[in-house]
């Protein structure tokens, strides 16, 4: 495979009624006797969709044979499925060329002044047809049009430290304002927010994947109903997030924010116990029509297998930004130019005991604010360019795993590299995002090798 691969995805415009069928949190005001407010509110939204060459055309100039060959190569780095052009989406499982995302919400506030607040939100998301929607094959076991609970917060005020003490499973983030290059998700947890006098902080406990809770014994029933599973007898066993924040506004125009985080991921089928550390410097600036945007990452810790080869975790990566605001310029409501990029470092010899290719905790690119989209196809999983959900990042090619969203993502693959830009445009109530992405790998070790030991025990 070419070291390069350059990815013009100016497909990834989309064009779309602001506001149209959105409605959160508020919609509905209820002031009861009892100084309890009571907020509801509904999101329905669909979003249709076809893919054009999401493989970058590789299956068109295969044969089924051929295809096939590749298919299975792709499921070594732990992506499933029967084409080269299936990826998993969070609504539909592996999908590909045209579908139809249904992704609908009611949500629900109940506070009582700064004393307490708590929010949760109901939520259906699928991808659409008879089958889903149409509530007749629950004969056949389907459990469609469901809601489940998707967000839940519960906050309560420490006005003696200017903070709110919160529990849930709401969004939570390292840098989803910024490159995206740590960890975002909702993932349930318990933490601290707080701000006072140009300071804001945070720092949270949290739980990614639990192994030690579940229904006890070995009842298949039980344990395919119970997301969790059966526990295990092993200690020490979880995925952990520990996560702390600290960042200061100076002059009003200038935010700069560190972040400490520490992913703990001790696997317990593998007999694999992995500690790395984030240390992560943010930066961000408003200075006329000139909005700059950086972020700089390190992680360093330990790989250890009580069965192979201990391993040294240490990387970095880079991402940085600059937006031109020419509204008044232009004379619309909206519209942003910008350009930027990403460096990771790749792992240069997957020989050694050294693991250096930059892999996040959660990587959360789709949902930042100058790279982000939902329309595009590096967002949402690309196993041709081994890319894993909602980050744009190339963590599938490699060996050794342990990070990203669902601990799937290589410690040791190949690096990345992004050059781009966009242009953010509203009219009325239409809003125009487009952006262009040259992408490469920066070591070509981590995937050359899988394709040849591959084609060589066949």
């Amino acid at each position: 495979m070419k070291k390069i691969l350059i990815a013009f995805v100016a497909a990834m415009t989309s064009l779309f009624a602001a506001g149209s069928v959105m409605a959160g949190p508020g919609t509905v005001h209820i002031q009861t006797l009892g100084d309890i407010s009571v907020r509801m509110g509904a999101q329905v939204r669909l979003v249709p969709t076809q893919e054009i060459s999401r493989d970058f055309g590789v299956s068109s100039q295969l044969n089924r044979e051929e295809e096939q060959k590749a298919v299975g190569i792709m499921r070594k780095l732990g992506v499933l499925g029967s084409s080269l052009k299936d990826h998993l989406n969070e609504a539909g499982g592996a999908l590909k060329d045209g579908y139809i995302r249904g992704e609908n919400r009611l949500f629900f506030n109940f506070a009582h002044e700064q004393d307490w607040d708590v929010y949760f939100a109901l939520e259906t998301d699928t991808t659409l047809d008879r089958a889903s929607v149409d509530r007749t094959d629950f004969a056949y076991g389907l459990q469609t049009q469901q809601f489940g609970i998707e967000r839940l917060n519960a906050s309560f005020n420490l006005p003696w430290i200017n903070s709110r003490f919160n529990g849930g499973w709401d969004v939570k983030a390292a840098d989803v304002k910024f490159g995206g290059l740590v960890y975002g998700d909702d993932d349930p947890g318990l933490g601290i927010t707080g701000c006072a006098q140009g300071f804001k902080w945070e720092a949270w406990y949290i739980k990614k994947d639990e192994s030690e809770a579940g229904y006890a014994g070995i009842d298949e029933v039980k344990s395919k109903v119970n997301a969790i599973g059966p526990p295990t007898q092993q200690s020490h066993t979880d995925r952990t997030f520990y996560m702390g924040k600290l960042g200061y506004n100076f002059m009003q125009n200038t935010y700069v924010e560190g972040v400490f985080f520490y992913d703990q991921n001790y696997q317990q089928g593998n007999h694999v116990d992995i500690d790395r550390f984030f240390g992560v410097l943010n930066y961000k600036g408003d200075y006329g029509i000139f909005h700059p945007m950086a972020e700089f990452a390190y992680v360093g810790g330990t790989f250890d297998n009580d069965r192979e080869i201990d391993y040294d975790i240490s990387s970095y990566a880079f991402f940085a930004d600059l937006l031109a605001d020419l509204h008044e310029m232009v004379g619309i409501k909206k519209f942003d130019v910008h350009i930027g990029g990403y460096w990771l470092r790749g792992d240069d010899d997957p020989d050694d005991d050294d693991l250096e290719g930059f892999t996040p905790g959660v990587g959360i690119t789709r949902f930042t604010p100058r790279f982000g989209s939902e329309q595009s196809i590096s967002h949402d999983g690309n196993p041709i360019f081994g890319q894993i959900l909602y980050s744009m990042f190339p963590a599938y090619y490699g060996t050794v795993r342990g990070g990203g969203i669902n601990g799937g993502a290589a410690l040791d693959n190949p690096g990345f590299s992004m050059i781009g830009g966009g242009i953010n445009a509203g009219y009325g109530n239409w809003t125009y995002i487009t952006h262009v992405m040259a992408m490469w790998f920066n070591e070509e070790e981590a995937v050359e090798e899988e394709i040849s030991e591959e084609t060589a025990e066949e």
